[in-house]
C-alpha cells in the first residue's frame, strides 16, 4: 500500500479523512499534515495525537513561505519549504496524497504538481468555485498575492482534466449536483451517507476519538445548530445580536415548554454566552463534528433548527421536523415579528388574495412562516417588476422606491396593497401621500417586558385597502404573542392614523 499523506484544515476535514479511510483505504500508513495555527488553537488536538490513528502528525504554516521576485523563485521556495518539512519529520511521500480543505491552499497543491504526485482533493464546491472562476482567482490572490492567479492557471488547479487530480465535493446544492453530473471526472463524497456505511467498530472509534456524548432525545427536545458568520466587510460577526437572532428563531419555532439543546459551531464566538443569556438552555461547547451526534443518539428530536448550517443534513432521520433558514435570515430576523403579524392580518381578512413582494428576502421569510407555523396555506410570490393585477396583495417595504409605490397606490385598482413600515415612517407622512390616507389602516405594534411594566419598542404596519368592508373588519384586530426567549410580550392592534403620525413626529424631533 502507498503511504498516504492527509492534509487537513479543520477538524471536520479530519472527520472526512477518517471516514474515507475506514470505508476505502484503511488507517495503517497515514500521515497527517495540519495547519500549525489551527492545531495550537484547537482543544481537540489531543485526539489527533493518538498513535493508533496517525503514524505521524506534521505541522505546516504556508504563510511562512517567503515571496520571491519571480514566480519561478516563489515556486522554488514552495518546494524547499515542503521538502524541508517532510525531511525534518522523516516522511517521504512519492506517489499519493489526500487533501481535505475548505479554502485555497494553493502552495501545497503547486508542490504536489511539481513533484508529479497524484492527489485527491476533497473540498466544498462553493469554495473551489466550479461556477465562479473569478472568485477563485480573488481567493488565490488574497492567500498568495500576485502569483496566485498565475499558479492556478499554470498548474490547471481549477481545471477538471488535470491528470494528477481527482476532485471530490462535499455539501452539494441542487445546482452544483447538476453540474457534477455533467462532468464525469468529478466525484461526490457524501459524508452523511458514508457514515451509515461504517462498521460498528469504526463508528465506536469515531465516537471515542471525538468524545461524542450520548443523548436520549424525545419529541419535546429541540436541537439548535449554530454557525459563525462574517459581515460584509469581512469581519467576524461577534456581538450579542447573534444570540438575539437565535432567540427570535426559538420564539417562533419552539416554545418555553421545549427542552432546548444548543450545539454551537466550534468557531461560534458566542458559544460560551448562550446559557448565560437564553433561559432554560443546555449548551454543549465541546468540539466535535455535530454530524457524529446521530451515531450516539437514542430516539428523535422533536425539531432540529439552524440558520445556514449544512450539518442539519445529518438529521433527516433523527428529528420529526427540520426548521432550516438560509444565510439571508441574518438580514431579516429583526422583522420576524412584523411578518408574523402580517400573516394574521391576512388570515383575518378571510379572502384568498394572491400575495406578491418585490423583495426576494420578504418572500423567503414569509413562506418560511407559512411552512413551519401553518399560519396560512397561502404562498408569497416574488416579482421582479411592478405589475398591477386584480385580487392581489402587494407587500411593499418603505425602503423601496417611493415613486413606484405611489404609482401603484394612485392607480384605480380594486386590490389591496400591504405596506410594511420598519421604523422609518418619514416617507409615508410626506404631502404627496395625503390623498391615500382615507384608505389606510394603521396597526400599532408594541413590545413590552413580560411583566408589562415597560415598553421596549413601538412600530407600525400600514395597510392600504380600497375595500371599505375590509377596512371596517380590521378595526377590531388585536394580537398578542409572548416572545419568551427574547423576553418581551408582542401586542398588535388597530390605531388611528393621527396617533401613528404624532408618534413619528415626536421621534423625528429627538
Amino acid at each position: 500500500m502507498d503511504k498516504n499523506l492527509y492534509y487537513v484544515f479543520s477538524f471536520n476535514n479530519v472527520l472526512t479523512e477518517m471516514v474515507h479511510s475506514f470505508n476505502y483505504k484503511g488507517m495503517d500508513e497515514n500521515y497527517l499534515i495540519i495547519d500549525e495555527w489551527m492545531w495550537q488553537s484547537h482543544q481537540n488536538r489531543k485526539y489527533l495525537e493518538k498513535e493508533h490513528l496517525f503514524k505521524k502528525v506534521l505541522f505546516a504554516t504556508p504563510k511562512k513561505i517567503p515571496m520571491a521576485d519571480t514566480i519561478e523563485g516563489y515556486e522554488q521556495n514552495i518546494v524547499e519549504y515542503y521538502d524541508n518539512l517532510f525531511r525534518n519529520m522523516g516522511v517521504k511521500i512519492e506517489k499519493f496524497a489526500e487533501i481535505y480543505t475548505v479554502s485555497f491552499e494553493i502552495d501545497f497543491l503547486v508542490y504536489l504538481c511539481k513533484k508529479g504526485i497524484h492527489f485527491n482533493l476533497f473540498s466544498e464546491i462553493q469554495t473551489i468555485g466550479l461556477t465562479d472562476k473569478q472568485r477563485c482567482y480573488n481567493g488565490a490572490f488574497d492567500l498568495v498575492g500576485k502569483y496566485g492567479v498565475t499558479l492556478l492557471d499554470k498548474y490547471q488547479i481549477l481545471e477538471y482534466d488535470n491528470p494528477l487530480l481527482k476532485r471530490y465535493f462535499l455539501n452539494l446544492d441542487e445546482y452544483s449536483q447538476k453540474v457534477i453530473n455533467e462532468i464525469p471526472k468529478l466525484k461526490h463524497f457524501k459524508l452523511i451517507e458514508e457514515l451509515k456505511h461504517l462498521q460498528k467498530k469504526n463508528k465506536d472509534c469515531l465516537i471515542n476519538y471525538f468524545n461524542v456524548p450520548r443523548i436520549e432525545a424525545q419529541k419535546e427536545d429541540v436541537l439548535l445548530l449554530t454557525q459563525w458568520y462574517t459581515l460584509k466587510d469581512g469581519a467576524k460577526w461577534d456581538n450579542t445580536d447573534i444570540i438575539k437572532m437565535y432567540g427570535k428563531l426559538l420564539d417562533f419555532f419552539a416554545s418555553k415548554e421545549n427542552h432546548i439543546y444548543i450545539k454551537p459551531h466550534p468557531a461560534d464566538p458566542m458559544k460560551e454566552k448562550y446559557p448565560k443569556i437564553l433561559p432554560n438552555i443546555q449548551t454543549d461547547t465541546r468540539n466535535y463534528p455535530v454530524e457524529l451526534l446521530t451515531l450516539n443518539l437514542s430516539g428523535k428530536f422533536g425539531k432540529v433548527m439552524t440558520v445556514s448550517s449544512n450539518s442539519i443534513n445529518s438529521y433527516h432521520e433523527a428529528t420529526l421536523q427540520e426548521i432550516v433558514t438560509g444565510i439571508q435570515f441574518i438580514d431579516i430576523w429583526r422583522n420576524l415579528d412584523l411578518y408574523y403579524i402580517a400573516y394574521f392580518l391576512f388570515r383575518q381578512l378571510k379572502i384568498f388574495f394572491e400575495f406578491i413582494t418585490f423583495a426576494r428576502e420578504d418572500a423567503y421569510v414569509m413562506n418560511l412562516l407559512v411552512k413551519n407555523m401553518k399560519v396560512s396555506t397561502t404562498t408569497i410570490k416574488f416579482a421582479k417588476e411592478y405589475q398591477l393585477q386584480p385580487n392581489t396583495f402587494y407587500l411593499i417595504r418603505p425602503q423601496e422606491d417611493s415613486e413606484k409605490i405611489f404609482r401603484i397606490l394612485s392607480e384605480e385598482i380594486g386590490s389591496a396593497v400591504f405596506l410594511l413600515n420598519i421604523e422609518d415612517s418619514y416617507w409615508f407622512f410626506q404631502p404627496q401621500y395625503f390623498a391615500i390616507y382615507e384608505n389606510v389602516i394603521p396597526i400599532k405594534i408594541v413590545k413590552k417586558t413580560l411583566d408589562h411594566r415597560m415598553t421596549i419598542e413601538k412600530q407600525y404596519l400600514f395597510l392600504y385597502l380600497t375595500d371599505k368592508k375590509l377596512r371596517s373588519e380590521l378595526k377590531n384586530f388585536t394580537l398578542q404573542k409572548e416572545n419568551f426567549f427574547e423576553g418581551y410580550q408582542l401586542e398588535a392592534s388597530y390605531c388611528e392614523l393621527l396617533e401613528a403620525k404624532t408618534d413619528y413626529l415626536l421621534r423625528s424631533r429627538l
